[in-house]
């Protein structure tokens, strides 16, 4: 019997810029966001990002494909005194979703943050996604009273 591996998650570097700000484009046109931004100018963004170091960013390949992503946006907490990390951007493309991929990026991501000293993470999820909320309960992430709140400025 041979090993066949379905799916690999792996830390990325600045040469995966484009491959992700595509994965990105496309959660954003499923979720039906208004702003859709250029694949140029995200591309520079993300790539910025890994560079600077403010963010780490995960990919998921199966069988030579992008299948999925997460941003591992690093931050400070003057309330805990201490960093923490937020995720952003989590998708997994829909062909490629219920094979556990989702659940392997978002442990990642906590081992990350562990290792780069977070003493915490979150996640926001929109409060209708059940599959979303699902999966983050399984990691062990539960829910924060607090509200996200937004206003556009352009």
């Amino acid at each position: 019997m041979q090993f066949q591996e379905l799916f690999a998650v792996r830390l990325c570097t600045p040469d995966d810029a484009k491959a992700l700000a595509l994965l990105i484009q496309a959660l954003i046109v499923e979720k039906g966001d208004q702003l859709q931004p250029e694949l140029d100018p995200l591309t520079e963004l993300i790539h910025a990002l890994l560079t600077s170091g403010f963010s780490d960013f995960i990919i998921a390949e199966q069988h030579s494909q992008n299948v999925g992503c997460l941003q591992i946006n690093y931050r400070l907490s003057t309330h805990a005194a201490a960093p923490y990390a937020a995720l952003e951007d989590m998708y997994v493309m829909p062909e490629a979703r219920k094979q556990g991929i989702g659940a392997s990026m978002l442990d990642y991501a906590c081992q990350r943050a562990a290792g780069q000293g977070c003493a915490f993470i979150e996640a926001q999820i929109q409060p209708d996604n059940q599959t979303a909320i699902s999966l983050h309960r399984r990691q062990r992430l539960t829910p924060n009273p607090s509200m996200l709140m937004r206003r556009d400025l352009h």
